[in-house]
């Protein structure tokens, strides 16, 4: 079946074939040949030009058309066989089998050896000259049939690359719009500059962090759009954002001094990565800025008027830090040195809750597991204060204290046999951050006593609840002012017991996290020996609130 380049080719064909047959002089052939070159030039020029696109993809058929007739056109007016330019036929023949396909090409050469075939018959004198020579012309028509399968093998490798190229191509494409999708889903900030910061590309967190369309942000100077500024209140700009620098060492840089100032919200203070993006010279031509809000880490703001309290204290302590370096008290130092670390990491937990709906990451977690892990990072606090912590079992529990002991080996989870007696479904990190701050508060009752002793101890309750109580021995708190101690700064609690040490916020963390998980906290006072019971209620069965 012919193709339409085959028709094309027959046209120019049956078009030589007319001038043959009307026996046009060699002058009219070597004129119509200049009329299609000019015709060609002229085209090229001015048809195929990148503005006329529409216009070109129509005229292509007829600069083929054109293109296929001058060339039969010059090997007749030179002699046809015997022409020094009959290698132009297989040139053609070999360029369209590479640019259009193998059917078209092997067309163009059968219709011009018919169109030689036919000048020879009608031209008295080249039938002369092959009667002289007839070996000649068998040899022509040999170097024809030899193109074909040259032909043939150029067309077979061009389009096993073409089709290599297609595959590479979508495989490309399908990775851009992966990367694009993931990109777009990430919580993170992410804007794409150059190299002068002109926004080139952003994902949707951007859009609606700003609450500006794709098409409003970008090709704008991200300095303009962006609503983020410095830590001295002043804006961002290419210095402080050490753009400078990083064109001339070529390497990611992370800034923690910015704030995200958007109208109306709380100023949010942010880390930013930029990472320079080089072409294949080495040449710095775009930037990736990733901007992520910080968590729990960083300064006190003042826009958190009620932590003004907790935030003298940090300073007071830290005053004393000083001193006592000053006097090189050793005991003494490190009291105020962990003092000082735990109000620090409480002003950032409470920020932390203020400021943002606590999200779970929820997961089948060992009590027992996380019990240990917040006693092991309290144990430095109590031993500060020369209390005694412990983490404790019940004696029947033999399977968990297998199990705690061979995590403690590190041991790989997918050796490990059998599902913890002691597993809830909750985030282990809020649970840890309450279990945490209880332990701190029963460790600063307890180090009023000279032998502090402060336990953790997690019971299962039937199967379907596990209660974890955190216990204060000899801590003696009246019965009526309890509750103060899951409250800001705990009351007169502050000023009679050593609860004056911490930050005032312990207790309001535990219950704050407490009553967003949902979880019941209960205090338990004891007179007789006196002691102070924390007492968490996890269920197994705990409805799971929506984190979305």
């Amino acid at each position: 079946m012919f193709s339409f380049e085959s028709i094309i080719f027959l046209l120019s064909s049956a078009f030589s074939l007319a001038l043959i047959y009307y026996k046009a002089s060699t002058t009219n052939l070597q004129q119509i040949i200049i009329i299609l070159l000019v015709i060609l030039i002229l085209s090229y020029r001015f048809i195929f030009s990148k503005s006329k696109p529409a216009l070109a993809r129509w005229f292509r058929p007829i600069l083929l058309l054109l293109t296929a007739a001058m060339v039969q056109l010059i090997v007749i007016s030179t002699g046809g066989f015997f022409s020094p330019f009959l290698i132009m036929l297989h040139l053609f023949t070999l360029g369209t089998s590479f640019l259009l396909n193998l059917p078209a090409s092997i067309s163009f050469l059968g219709l011009s050896l018919i169109v030689l075939t036919v000048n020879i018959w009608l031209n008295q004198t080249l039938l002369a000259l092959s009667q002289e020579d007839p070996f000649s012309i068998v040899l022509y028509f040999i170097s024809f049939i030899v193109i074909i399968p040259l032909a043939q093998i150029i067309n077979h490798s061009y389009h096993i690359k073409d089709a290599l190229s297609k595959i590479l191509s979508e495989n490309l494409y399908l990775g851009q719009r992966r990367e694009e999708s993931i990109i777009k889903g990430l919580n993170e900030l992410i804007l794409v500059t150059d190299k002068n910061l002109k926004i080139l590309s952003i994902n949707q967190a951007v859009e609606e962090v700003i609450n500006l369309t794709s098409d409003e942000i970008l090709g704008h100077s991200l300095l303009e759009i962006l609503p983020i500024k410095f830590k001295d209140g002043s804006q961002a700009t290419m210095q402080n954002l050490s753009i400078s620098q990083i064109l001339q060492d070529k390497t990611t840089r992370i800034i923690s001094d910015f704030y995200l100032d958007r109208p109306g919200k709380v100023p949010t203070q942010i880390t930013i990565q930029v990472r320079p993006i080089a072409d294949f010279t080495g040449k710095i031509n775009q930037f990736v800025f990733v901007l992520k809000e910080r968590q729990l880490e960083g300064m006190y703001s003042a826009i958190h008027k009620d932590l003004d309290l907790a935030y003298r204290r940090e300073q007071l302590v830290f005053g004393e830090l000083q001193k006592a370096l000053a006097q090189t008290r050793v005991n003494s130092l490190q009291l105020r040195a962990e003092i000082l670390r735990k109000i620090a990491e409480d002003l950032l937990i409470a920020q932390e809750i203020e400021d943002h709906p606590i999200i779970e990451n929820i997961s089948l977690s060992d009590v027992a597991e996380v019990c240990q892990k917040a006693l092991k990072d309290s144990q430095g606090f109590a031993k500060s204060l020369n209390v005694t912590a412990e983490f404790k079992l019940a004696l029947e529990e033999t399977a968990e204290v297998s199990l705690l002991s061979l995590k403690g080996q590190k041991v790989p989870e997918a050796a490990l046999s059998g599902v913890s007696d002691f597993g809830v479904l909750i985030d282990p990190k809020w649970l840890e951050v309450i279990l945490e701050k209880l332990l701190e508060i029963a460790i600063l009752l307890a180090s009023e006593q000279k032998e502090g002793r402060v336990e953790i101890l997690p019971l299962r309750q039937g199967d379907r609840n596990i209660n974890v109580t955190v216990i204060s021995f000899h801590a003696n708190v009246p019965e009526k002012v309890k509750e103060d101690l899951l409250t800001e700064y705990f009351g007169n609690l502050a000023t009679t017991t050593n609860l004056r040490l911490g930050s005032g916020l312990e207790g309001f963390i535990a219950q704050t996290i407490a009553k967003e998980l949902k979880v019941p906290l209960s205090v338990k006072v004891e007179q007789r020996p006196p002691s102070l019971t924390f007492l968490l209620e996890l269920s197994k069965d705990r409805t799971i609130k929506n984190t979305v």
